[in-house]
């Protein structure tokens, strides 16, 4: 809140400040069990006050910040009847009545918290004004639409310390190695009188029936989860204490994605029985089976773990294998899977015996009783066994591209035979003029000339969902590399919804607390299904509403962000917004303000000590003491006075009784007055209590002297001189005391806050009003005398 605002909106920062929290569904009056009393009865003035409520219970919240009171109903709080008109001209017509209109919460120092009610048998309100160290006394209020009260007896609740808050972790990390996902980080620095226990880690995502919650020690500093399946999961870290209190969290979007695997077959030239003693030798075949993996990842320059073998059989020699993606396919240098059997095919089919040749050396090397060789002419054939062309929607086209090679020496007619249903095929034809861009036909051949090459495209397209299957039949008229049949297969699904938000962090500057501010963020779906969005705000303080939304296909939906701070300083949080967008599963909001909590009630007086001094008898003299409220809460309190009669005091802004209310950054005078009746002293007490915590009571002394004639002071030398310059204490003597305390009230006018007639010295016993130089030139002509104090003119 900023600085000097008062009045009105000191009032409505403590309405504000009333937060409420109520249990309970709707319900009827008589749900509540009494038929009560309707006290504005037709024909009546009401001063029936309700039934008082009954205070369950009162406690203080952990942290030391909050109270929260649980109490009950009145039993007055009943529907009932009671006549139309109070001049009982109804004619039997009876309106529902309820002697009940409302709840609040009443603190001894009086500050008041309105209770909403929104139904239920008991009621629930949070004071978070209280400070800690400190014991408040609360009273339930109910009242009725006269202002009648009825209130509870008090409750006494002492608030702790405030607990340090519990950190959240640093460093936090993650490596995914699918299916794992490794978490790693590091704890803060310890605070003193907290001690970390827990460490929570939630993972949620869209096919997650709910979150899952696991509870690890915080000091292992790793933690490695295995995904029940690919996607996208929002992962949060957040630490607990002993005394169960969770600080806030770290979170991270963590993405498990199948690889692309390219699987094929490569067929070596060797006898039934040659392949036989391999395959049938479990030994063997383990040490073939490592010659070849080692032997394929020296050629395509990858690392042996991304060759598997998941087959070798008789019929000559036939290895079936995978070949898998790089571990980072984002390093410059990284092979793709497609890549690698695209090189793998070209060396088997350009230099089979090469190939041929360092199986064998690895063999060789690998076990000694592997003399099969592998002679050329060695390969029959290398196959791309299966193309899988993925995932796409009704009405796109899923493309995939091959290329052919014809190896003989003349040229060759490359045939090409596409089946199934949505399945085409089309080649690219490079025109004459190089920079006219190439016509993509349909083609079931392509004429190759000696050692060219050709390239052609495999499309499926269809506007029925689901799964479907074909093949294409590539054959050439190389003996020794007649062809390949591909198996394709192709999944076709409705266009999935698609969300469409902005990821800019949130800024909500600096909200007083008590209030809040709001900001929207506008979720989109570009999609053609519904999209299902669920919001979750990770830190305290922040809250999306609604939670829940369905944005319709092409349509967007706004939602409400609201910042509430509890609490002064910086606050964080992330905006966590879900979606069954198989794309961007999860977006992540970053949200931040400043609470700015008011200063509390703080009491300050000028004029702690008013001592009147001598006053002629019959005689009024007058100070003014200030009560000022230097903090932005409301000051609430009580003026009181004890001693002699001679002393009173008037204010304005004190009734009665002595109470008083000031707003925050405002004051009000106290008007102080002694009449002496007769010439003695005389001495009173000012007690003020109030809600300032630092300084409940305050005491004022007041003390004056009946004087009969008039005082003066003599000059020590001259008795003729008058001296009017003695202002300050030791008295007597007028020196620097004096002209320190001339000097502050120099420049002062009659009606100014500092303006004292004793100061106004010129001419002598006349003041005008003003504290000017000709006030200065008499002190002046005074400083340095010496004077006694003598009454003159009386009896």
């Amino acid at each position: 809140m900023s600085r000097g605002k008062v009045g009105m909106m000191a009032s409505v920062t403590l309405l504000a400040l009333s937060s409420i929290l109520l249990w309970g569904a709707p319900s009827a009056a008589d749900d509540h069990g009494n038929a009560g009393t309707i006290s504005n009865l037709a024909g009546g003035e009401d001063n029936l006050a309700p039934a008082p409520p009954v205070i369950i219970s009162a406690e203080a919240a952990d942290d030391g910040e909050s109270v929260t009171v649980l109490f009950g109903r009145s039993s007055d709080d009943a529907d009932g009847f009671q006549a139309a008109s109070g001049d009982f001209t109804s004619g039997g017509t009876f309106v529902s009545s309820n002697n009940v209109a409302g709840y609040l919460l009443r603190r001894a120092d009086g500050v008041e918290l309105s209770a909403v009610d929104t139904g239920g048998d008991a009621l629930a309100v949070i004071d978070p004004t209280v400070q800690a160290g400190q014991t408040y006394v609360y009273q339930a209020v109910a009242f009725d639409a006269s202002g009648n009260e009825g209130v509870s007896a008090g409750i006494s609740v002492d608030v702790g310390d405030a607990l340090p808050p519990v950190p959240t972790v640093e460093d936090f990390q993650w490596v995914v190695e699918r299916p794992y996902v490794t978490l790693s980080w590091n704890l803060p620095d310890p605070v003193e009188g907290l001690e970390i226990v827990e460490m929570d880690i939630v993972i949620d995502a869209d096919h997650l029936d709910e979150p899952i919650l696991f509870t690890t020690d915080p000091f292992d500093g790793t933690y490695t989860w295995l995904a029940p399946q690919d996607g996208a999961y929002a992962i949060a870290l957040g630490l607990r204490a002993a005394d169960d209190r969770a600080g806030d969290v770290q979170v991270a979007a963590v993405l498990f994605e199948a690889p692309e695997v390219i699987t094929a077959t490569v067929t070596f030239e060797a006898t039934e029985e040659e392949a036989a003693a391999i395959v049938n030798d479990e030994e063997l075949l383990a040490d073939f089976t490592n010659a070849f993996v080692r032997a394929t990842a020296q050629l395509l320059g990858i690392s042996e773990d991304r060759v598997v073998v998941t087959n070798v059989e008789v019929g000559s020699l036939a290895v079936d294998f995978e070949l898998l993606p790089p571990d980072d396919p984002e390093e410059p240098d990284a092979v793709s899977a497609e890549e690698a059997f695209v090189a793998l095919e070209e060396a088997v089919e350009s230099e089979p015996e090469t190939f041929a040749e360092s199986v064998n050396e690895e063999a060789a090397a690998e076990n000694p009783d592997l003399e099969i060789s592998l002679a050329a002419p060695v390969v029959a054939e290398i196959v791309q066994v299966e193309i899988g062309m993925g995932e796409g929607f009704t009405g796109d086209e899923l493309t995939v591209s091959r290329t052919v090679t014809n190896n003989l020496d003349v040229e060759d007619t490359i045939t090409l035979e596409v089946s199934g249903e949505g399945f085409g095929i089309w080649s690219w034809t490079k025109p004459a003029i190089s920079w006219i861009s190439p016509e993509r036909v349909s083609t079931d051949a392509l004429t190759l000339a000696a050692g060219e090459s050709g390239e052609f495209d495999i499309t499926y397209s269809s506007d029925t969902v689901g799964d479907a299957e074909g093949s294409v039949s590539i054959r050439s008229n190389d003996p020794e590399n007649p062809g390949e049949t591909i198996t394709l297969s192709v999944s076709i699904v409705d266009r999935p919804p698609a969300i469409n938000v902005d990821d800019t962090p949130l800024a909500f500057g600096v909200v007083s607390v008590g209030f809040s501010e709001s900001q929207s963020v506008t979720i989109g779906n570009d999609g053609e299904a519904d999209l299902e969005v669920s919001l979750l705000s990770l830190g305290t303080a922040f809250q999306a509403a609604p939670a829940t939304i369905t944005v319709d296909a092409g349509s967007s939906v706004d939602v409400d962000v609201t910042f509430a701070p509890e609490e002064d300083g910086d606050a964080t949080a992330i905006l966590v917004v879900s979606s069954n967008d198989p794309e961007t599963a999860t977006v992540l909001i970053d949200l931040s303000g400043t609470g700015d909590a008011p200063e509390p009630a703080d009491i300050d007086l000028r004029g702690t000590a008013l001592n009147f001094g001598r006053v002629g008898v019959g005689d009024t003299a007058t100070r003014t003491l200030v009560v000022r409220n230097v903090g932005e809460e409301r000051l609430t309190g009580n003026l009181s006075l004890a001693g002699d009669a001679t002393i009173s005091i008037e204010s304005v802004h004190v009734d009665t009784d002595g109470d008083f209310t000031l707003d925050g950054l405002s004051e009000f005078d106290v008007v102080v007055s002694f009449a002496p009746a007769e010439a003695v002293s005389s001495a009173a007490t000012i007690t003020i209590t109030s809600n300032d915590a630092d300084q409940p009571e305050l005491i004022v002394e007041v003390t004056g002297v009946g004087l009969v004639g008039e005082e003066v002071c003599v000059d020590n030398d001259n008795p003729e001189i008058i001296r009017v310059s003695d202002f300050a204490e030791p008295l007597g003597a007028i020196n620097f005391f004096d002209f320190f305390a001339f000097a502050d009230r120099f420049g002062t006018n009659a009606g100014e806050e500092l303006y004292d007639v004793k100061f106004d010295i010129s001419p002598p016993g006349e003041p005008d009003g003003q504290v000017n130089f000709f006030d200065f030139f008499v002190f002046a002509d005074d400083f340095g005398s010496f004077c006694t104090y003598t009454v003159i003119g009386g009896e």
